[in-house]
């Protein structure tokens, strides 16, 4: 019921600021394997970032479990699925209840988001933008008519960038995000990024910023630079389920930190051992502030080394 009321609130983002490209884009990436029962790229990506839909689609899903709860005595067969996929393995033929209990949870979160869950500011940018886009509508011919005006607009435009450098975040082998072994994250659904397979388990940060959120679990951690770039390192893959126990974090929420910070001790054999993959992904999750992004064609690395380039907009 969790992962509905995450649907719900993606949907209403959706609907709500349609307008906003980017957030668009990553929502259509992460809903159709959020309703097959997979929520990190809809978490990670879409309402945490955010903040207020994360409560709303929170409130989703307490509509869905007690939808759930009042029905009593459905189970299933399995434990793991969810979302549409878990339908064949309910239990006794209940899976209409099942069903009920989605459809709650995704107008739950919906409707919670709808009216109480969408950032002002990402609104009032939309109106802008829409507000913009009209005026250049109506301008377009005089623009055109004043090439020197122009150039000088572009040099201003060129002038308000800011180039915000990422580092490896341990000793070991960067690579594009692109060729992680998650598809997830392989498919950019949640931002561009890069990945190291470290050498040893001495995890750094990826770039000069703030410690915003630690999660739970301990395998991610998200931080924000000066020219507002929004970074999550998540170490492994599918390591939520772990529960924290390969990994030791060294920094607190609101730390300054530096690429010479050691944010996290991974024990890299325990990963292993339990079958996930060693990559320590490094992922831009406000790819609305990335004008540019320019990996450099490196691929074994010391950690605090420079292997990507972001040109933020001031």
């Amino acid at each position: 019921m969790a992962g509905a009321g995450q649907v719900g609130a993606a949907l209403a983002l959706w609907v709500r600021l349609r307008k906003d490209k980017e957030l668009s884009e990553m929502i259509k990436g992460a809903l159709p394997v959020g309703i097959l029962g997979i929520g990190e790229p809809l978490i990670y990506g879409v309402t945490l970032p955010l903040g207020r839909p994360f409560i709303t689609a929170c409130i989703g899903g307490g509509i869905g479990g007690a939808v759930i709860g009042a029905l009593t005595n459905i189970g299933a067969t399995a434990i793991g699925p969810s979302g549409l996929a878990l339908i064949p393995l309910i239990a006794n033929g209940r899976w209409m209840g099942y069903i009920f209990g989605l459809l709650a949870g995704y107008a739950g979160g919906f409707v919670a988001t709808y009216f109480f869950g969408i950032p002002k500011d990402r609104l009032e940018a939309v109106k802008e933008s829409e507000a913009e886009e009209a005026k250049s509508a109506a301008t377009v011919t005089s623009v055109q008519s004043q090439p020197k005006e122009t150039s000088e607009t572009a040099a201003i435009s060129s002038a308000t960038m800011i180039d915000t450098p990422l580092y490896a975040v341990a000793t070991g082998t960067t690579k594009a995000i692109s060729a992680s072994s998650d598809p997830v994250f392989s498919q950019i659904m949640m931002g561009d990024g890069y990945f190291v397979l470290p050498d040893n388990g001495a995890i750094f940060a990826p770039a000069a910023g703030t410690i915003t959120t630690i999660f739970p679990t301990k395998h991610a951690l998200g931080i924000k630079t000066a020219s507002g770039l929004e970074i999550l390192l998540h170490m492994g893959v599918d390591t939520v389920e772990l529960q924290g126990a390969p990994f030791e974090i060294l920094v607190e929420e609101g730390q300054a930190v530096t690429p010479a910070t050691q944010v996290a001790q991974v024990d890299l054999a325990q990963l292993t051992a339990k079958g996930k993959a060693t990559e320590m992904l490094v992922i831009i999750t406000n790819m609305d502030q990335a004008a540019n992004v320019e990996l450099l064609p490196i691929a074994e690395t010391k950690a605090g080394q420079a292997v990507m380039h972001v040109a933020t907009i001031k």
